[in-house]
């Protein structure tokens, strides 16, 4: 049994994270073909993993070396920047003494379903714009008051009465509805169409269905495995692909500021290259790559 934090759980799940270190202890150490349960720490969600290749033993400073002669990159490990940020939070799930090393380097793919529950990510609640205290509104001119009197009041139609009552959502959900909307621009789910008429018009901040996540990595994993970009370009890729799918969102204008950032020296090589391969239609994921997935429409 392998205990990981939940984000690390998620992406195990997803196929983007296929790869860890085991520090060595008593016995011959884990073996290809053997079957291991990686367990959420501090929840009771779970998925069984079967071991691909196992490499080592090896001294910390040496894991970089060994997991690119196994054909891994850093991002099959982690969302980290660097090796070293790497092995430094992976002693935060092991014991003091076991944190150096040495370690074996170990890839697996998921053998079984998920069981328990896997907590999602919490996102930080989104601030509320300050309302002015009465009293302190700006003195209108002169001009200003003129055009008001005169203005002519406008009467509220029908649709303005009722609008507050199908006003879209502000929150995402994470169900999608039996029907998904059927007009051009209706908020809402939909599913993603392409057909010679025209295709669904994705928007950047478009939310992926949480359900198909895991399909729309498989796919993207399938064309990188195919076209084999260097393996500079792939750890770039892997970590903007990556928080696109964590954010679920449908293009890189779609991420949050503080992702951007810390990914700004990634971003430029893996949307070139995305796009140039056609992985992207602009700003957005080309809608034959997410085809017949949902996706929530603001």
């Amino acid at each position: 049994m392998w205990r990981f934090g939940a984000g690390a759980v998620r992406r195990i799940v997803a196929g983007r994270k296929r790869a860890t270190i085991v520090p060595v202890g008593p016995g011959s150490g884990p073996a290809v073909g053997e079957v291991v349960t990686a367990v959420v720490k501090n929840a009771d969600g779970r998925v069984p993993v079967r071991l691909s290749g196992v490499a080592g033993p090896v001294e910390a400073a040496g894991v970089e070396a060994v997991a690119s002669a196994a054909g891994l990159t850093l991002a099959d490990f982690t969302v980290e920047a660097s090796w070293a940020a790497y092995v430094e939070k992976f002693a935060e799930f092991v014991d003091a003494e076991r944190a150096g090393g040495p370690f074996w380097v170990v890839s697996f793919v998921v053998a079984g379903a998920v069981s328990g529950t896997v907590p999602e990510r919490k996102y930080p609640p989104k601030k509320k714009k300050k309302k002015k205290p009465a009293g302190e509104s700006v003195p209108a001119t002169a001009a200003e008051s003129k055009q008001k009197q005169t203005a002519r009041p406008k009467t509220a139609t029908k649709n303005q009465a009722t609008a507050g009552s199908t006003a879209p959502p502000k929150a995402v959900p994470d169900s999608a509805p039996q029907t998904p909307p059927q007009k051009s621009g209706q908020a809402g789910w939909l599913v993603v169409s392409v057909s010679s008429s025209g295709s669904t018009q994705l928007r950047p901040n478009n939310k992926l269905h949480p359900e198909d996540v895991a399909v729309l990595s498989a796919r993207i994993s399938q064309v990188l495995d195919r076209l084999r970009p260097p393996l500079t370009t792939r750890q770039s890729l892997s970590r903007v692909i990556g928080a696109l799918l964590e954010e679920r969102v449908c293009g890189p204008d779609g991420l949050p500021n503080t992702v951007r950032e810390r990914l700004r020296g990634d971003l430029g090589k893996a949307t070139a290259w995305l796009a140039q391969n056609k992985l992207l239609a602009g700003t957005v994921w080309n809608p034959r790559l997410v085809v017949g997935l949902r996706v929530y429409r603001r």
